[in-house]
C-alpha cells in the first residue's frame, strides 16, 4: 500500500507536538496534541513540579475540495463561566482576561483590515493582522492565505501559560509564555479596526484551583 497525499499543510505553527486523532462516538475526527515547554530550563520544570500538557481537542473536517478545516470542539463551550465585558478606545475594543484565563473570538470581514494583539503588561504575547488586500492572516510574521469563502476569524484560549489559537479554521498556533512568581497576570486583548469588528470573550472554568492535574 502506498500513501499518496493530495494536499499538504501544517496543523499548527507553534508548540504543538506528536498529534494524534481519533473518531468519537458520533464519527467525528478529533485531534489532540502535546503542548511542550518552551525556553524553560529543566531546573524550572522540576521546581514547578510539571512539564507540558495536553491540548484542547480540535475537530477536523474536509471542505468539498479536500482542504482541511480545523475548528474548536463545540463541547468546549461548556467550560465558559460568564462573558467578559469589553471597553472601547477610539477604534479599538479591549477585554481583560484576569489571571491569564479566558476564551476570545474575534471576527472580521473580508475587505477590512484589523489587528488583534494579546499582551501581558508591556510584553506582547501574540499579534495577528488581517491584510484585506491579500485576504491573508499574519500571526507573528507567519502568513496564511485564506480561501475566497473564508471569514477572517481568530479563536483563542488562554490558560495560565499557554495560548491555543485557531486562525480562520485553517491552522492552529499554540504558544507558551511565562512570568515570575506563581500568580498568573492579567492578559490584555485589543482588537483594532473598523466599527463592525466583533470581539467577544468569556471566562473559562479552570480544571482545578491551581490548574494542575497532579500536585506539585
Amino acid at each position: 500500500m502506498r500513501f499518496t497525499p493530495k494536499k499538504k499543510g501544517e496543523l499548527d505553527w507553534g508548540g504543538f507536538y506528536a498529534p494524534k486523532t481519533q473518531l468519537d462516538a458520533a464519527g467525528r475526527r478529533i485531534l489532540w496534541g502535546w503542548i511542550q515547554e518552551k525556553n524553560r530550563s529543566d531546573a524550572q520544570m522540576r521546581a514547578s513540579g510539571w512539564s507540558g500538557m495536553m491540548s484542547l481537542p480540535r475537530l477536523l473536517s474536509l471542505d468539498q475540495d479536500g482542504t482541511l478545516r480545523i475548528r474548536e470542539l463545540p463541547q468546549i463551550a461548556s467550560l465558559r463561566d460568564g462573558e467578559i465585558k469589553s471597553s472601547h478606545t477610539g477604534d479599538t475594543t479591549n477585554v481583560v482576561l484576569s489571571h491569564a484565563n479566558g476564551e476570545v473570538v474575534c471576527i472580521g470581514q473580508p475587505g477590512r483590515d484589523f489587528t488583534l494583539s494579546i499582551r501581558a503588561g508591556t510584553n506582547e504575547l501574540m499579534m495577528v493582522n488581517y491584510v484585506a488586500a491579500t485576504h491573508t492572516l499574519v500571526a507573528d510574521g507567519k502568513h496564511i492565505s485564506l480561501e475566497p469563502t473564508d471569514t477572517p476569524r481568530v479563536h483563542a484560549f488562554v490558560d495560565a501559560s499557554v495560548i491555543e489559537m485557531i486562525l480562520a479554521e485553517r491552522v492552529g498556533y499554540t504558544k507558551r509564555f511565562y512570568y515570575p512568581g506563581k500568580t498568573a497576570p492579567s492578559i490584555d486583548v485589543h482588537a483594532k479596526g473598523w466599527s463592525g469588528l466583533s470581539l467577544k470573550a468569556w471566562k473559562i472554568e479552570p480544571i482545578s484551583s491551581d490548574r494542575l492535574t497532579t500536585t506539585a
